[in-house]
Protein backbone atom coordinates (compact mmCIF):
# COMPACT_ATOMS: atom_id res chain seq x y z
CA UNK A 1 0.00 0.00 0.00
CA UNK A 2 1.50 3.30 -1.14
CA UNK A 3 0.52 6.19 1.20
CA UNK A 4 1.36 9.70 0.07
CA UNK A 5 0.70 12.95 1.92
CA UNK A 6 0.45 16.23 0.06
CA UNK A 7 -0.77 19.77 0.64
CA UNK A 8 -4.39 20.46 -0.28
CA UNK A 9 -4.78 22.61 -3.38
CA UNK A 10 -7.76 24.68 -4.40
CA UNK A 11 -8.87 21.95 -6.83
CA UNK A 12 -9.09 19.51 -3.87
CA UNK A 13 -11.79 21.48 -2.03
CA UNK A 14 -14.60 19.07 -2.94
CA UNK A 15 -12.60 15.98 -1.99
CA UNK A 16 -11.37 17.55 1.24
CA UNK A 17 -14.81 18.63 2.45
CA UNK A 18 -16.53 15.42 1.33
CA UNK A 19 -14.05 13.35 3.36
CA UNK A 20 -14.56 15.66 6.35
CA UNK A 21 -18.36 15.39 6.24
CA UNK A 22 -18.28 11.61 5.63
CA UNK A 23 -15.92 10.90 8.51
CA UNK A 24 -17.78 13.22 10.87
CA UNK A 25 -20.94 11.16 10.33
CA UNK A 26 -19.05 7.91 10.94
CA UNK A 27 -17.07 9.11 13.97
CA UNK A 28 -19.80 11.04 15.76
CA UNK A 29 -23.04 9.21 14.91
CA UNK A 30 -23.16 7.83 18.47
CA UNK A 31 -22.66 11.33 19.95
CA UNK A 32 -24.57 13.90 17.89
CA UNK A 33 -28.18 13.85 16.67
CA UNK A 34 -28.79 13.19 12.98
CA UNK A 35 -29.66 16.85 12.44
CA UNK A 36 -25.96 17.76 12.84
CA UNK A 37 -25.01 15.54 9.90
CA UNK A 38 -28.00 16.64 7.83
CA UNK A 39 -26.92 20.28 8.30
CA UNK A 40 -23.38 19.42 7.23
CA UNK A 41 -24.66 17.69 4.08
CA UNK A 42 -26.81 20.73 3.28
CA UNK A 43 -23.84 23.07 3.74
CA UNK A 44 -21.34 20.96 1.79
CA UNK A 45 -21.30 23.28 -1.24
CA UNK A 46 -20.77 26.26 1.09
CA UNK A 47 -17.85 24.46 2.79
CA UNK A 48 -16.34 23.70 -0.61
CA UNK A 49 -16.71 27.32 -1.74
CA UNK A 50 -15.00 28.59 1.45
CA UNK A 51 -12.05 26.18 1.29
CA UNK A 52 -9.81 28.24 -1.03
CA UNK A 53 -10.01 31.20 1.38
CA UNK A 54 -9.10 28.93 4.31
CA UNK A 55 -6.06 27.64 2.42
CA UNK A 56 -4.65 31.18 2.45
CA UNK A 57 -4.49 31.40 6.26
CA UNK A 58 -0.81 31.13 7.25
CA UNK A 59 -1.62 29.57 10.61
CA UNK A 60 -3.00 26.43 9.00
CA UNK A 61 -1.62 23.64 6.85
CA UNK A 62 -4.11 21.40 5.06
CA UNK A 63 -3.14 17.93 3.88
CA UNK A 64 -4.62 15.10 1.89
CA UNK A 65 -3.48 11.49 2.27
CA UNK A 66 -3.80 9.19 -0.70
CA UNK A 67 -3.54 5.44 -0.90
CA UNK A 68 -2.48 4.32 -4.35
CA UNK A 69 -3.42 7.83 -5.57
CA UNK A 70 -6.95 7.65 -4.10
CA UNK A 71 -7.81 10.37 -1.51
CA UNK A 72 -8.65 8.65 1.77
CA UNK A 73 -7.82 11.07 4.61
CA UNK A 74 -7.40 14.73 5.51
CA UNK A 75 -5.42 16.56 8.15
CA UNK A 76 -5.33 20.15 9.41
CA UNK A 77 -2.39 21.44 11.45
CA UNK A 78 -2.34 24.83 13.20
CA UNK A 79 0.99 26.49 14.02
CA UNK A 80 -0.74 28.21 16.94
CA UNK A 81 -3.61 26.36 18.58
CA UNK A 82 -7.08 27.78 18.13
CA UNK A 83 -7.87 26.71 21.69
CA UNK A 84 -7.32 29.90 23.72
CA UNK A 85 -6.09 27.97 26.74
CA UNK A 86 -3.40 26.18 24.74
CA UNK A 87 -2.49 29.06 22.45
CA UNK A 88 -1.59 31.12 25.52
CA UNK A 89 0.76 28.30 26.56
CA UNK A 90 2.48 28.13 23.14
CA UNK A 91 0.92 24.94 21.76
CA UNK A 92 0.55 24.04 18.12
CA UNK A 93 -2.54 21.99 17.27
CA UNK A 94 -3.31 18.88 15.26
CA UNK A 95 -6.75 20.26 14.55
CA UNK A 96 -8.22 17.52 12.38
CA UNK A 97 -7.26 14.04 11.26
CA UNK A 98 -10.08 12.27 9.43
CA UNK A 99 -9.72 8.92 7.66
CA UNK A 100 -12.45 7.30 5.58
CA UNK A 101 -13.89 4.37 7.60
CA UNK A 102 -12.75 1.64 5.21
CA UNK A 103 -9.13 2.87 5.50
CA UNK A 104 -8.96 3.11 9.27
CA UNK A 105 -6.65 0.72 11.09
CA UNK A 106 -4.11 0.55 8.25
CA UNK A 107 -1.48 2.88 9.72
CA UNK A 108 -2.57 5.98 7.81
CA UNK A 109 -3.42 7.88 11.00
CA UNK A 110 -0.04 7.07 12.54
CA UNK A 111 1.73 8.23 9.40
CA UNK A 112 -0.26 11.49 9.37
CA UNK A 113 0.41 12.02 13.09
CA UNK A 114 4.18 11.61 12.59
CA UNK A 115 4.02 13.95 9.60
CA UNK A 116 2.23 16.58 11.72
CA UNK A 117 4.72 16.24 14.58
CA UNK A 118 7.68 16.70 12.22
CA UNK A 119 6.04 19.64 10.46
CA UNK A 120 5.20 21.40 13.71
CA UNK A 121 8.61 20.73 15.27
CA UNK A 122 10.38 21.93 12.11
CA UNK A 123 8.38 25.18 12.39
CA UNK A 124 9.79 25.69 15.89
CA UNK A 125 6.96 24.48 18.11
CA UNK A 126 7.94 22.48 21.16
CA UNK A 127 4.51 21.15 22.09
CA UNK A 128 1.27 20.13 20.44
CA UNK A 129 -2.31 19.54 21.53
CA UNK A 130 -5.16 17.48 20.07
CA UNK A 131 -8.73 18.21 21.18
CA UNK A 132 -11.26 15.38 21.12
CA UNK A 133 -14.81 14.85 22.32
CA UNK A 134 -14.79 12.95 25.59
CA UNK A 135 -17.24 10.42 24.14
CA UNK A 136 -15.02 9.67 21.12
CA UNK A 137 -13.23 6.68 22.64
CA UNK A 138 -11.88 5.41 19.31
CA UNK A 139 -9.91 8.61 18.68
CA UNK A 140 -8.75 8.78 22.29
CA UNK A 141 -7.35 5.26 21.98
CA UNK A 142 -5.23 6.39 19.00
CA UNK A 143 -4.02 9.54 20.77
CA UNK A 144 -2.94 7.46 23.79
CA UNK A 145 -1.22 4.95 21.51
CA UNK A 146 0.73 7.81 19.93
CA UNK A 147 2.00 8.79 23.38
CA UNK A 148 -0.34 11.65 24.22
CA UNK A 149 -0.97 12.56 27.83
CA UNK A 150 -4.58 13.33 28.74
CA UNK A 151 -4.54 16.84 30.19
CA UNK A 152 -6.81 17.75 33.10
CA UNK A 153 -8.24 20.73 31.19
CA UNK A 154 -11.73 20.31 29.65
CA UNK A 155 -14.01 22.72 27.85
CA UNK A 156 -17.48 22.56 26.32
CA UNK A 157 -17.86 21.86 22.61
CA UNK A 158 -21.18 23.36 21.54
CA UNK A 159 -23.19 21.86 18.69
CA UNK A 160 -26.75 22.98 17.95
CA UNK A 161 -27.01 24.60 21.37
CA UNK A 162 -25.94 21.52 23.32
CA UNK A 163 -22.68 21.20 25.28
CA UNK A 164 -20.42 18.19 24.81
CA UNK A 165 -17.24 17.72 26.85
CA UNK A 166 -13.99 18.19 24.94
CA UNK A 167 -10.75 16.82 26.40
CA UNK A 168 -7.16 17.34 25.30
CA UNK A 169 -4.10 15.22 24.65
CA UNK A 170 -0.76 16.96 24.92
CA UNK A 171 2.55 16.01 23.35
CA UNK A 172 5.63 17.59 24.89
CA UNK A 173 8.45 17.91 24.34
CA UNK A 174 7.51 17.44 20.71
CA UNK A 175 10.92 16.09 19.66
CA UNK A 176 10.17 13.00 21.79
CA UNK A 177 7.42 12.03 19.32
CA UNK A 178 9.36 12.37 16.06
Amino acid sequence: MDITIRKVEEKDAGIFQTIRVTVWKDAYAHIFPESVFENQRKKLSEYIANTPKRLLDDNFNYYLAEVDKKPVAIMVVAKISEYEHYASLGYADLQALYILPQYQGLGIGTKLFKYAVNLIADQGAEKMVIGVLKDNQMAQKAYKKWGGKLDNYEQPFVKEGKNYAEVFYIYEPLDKFR
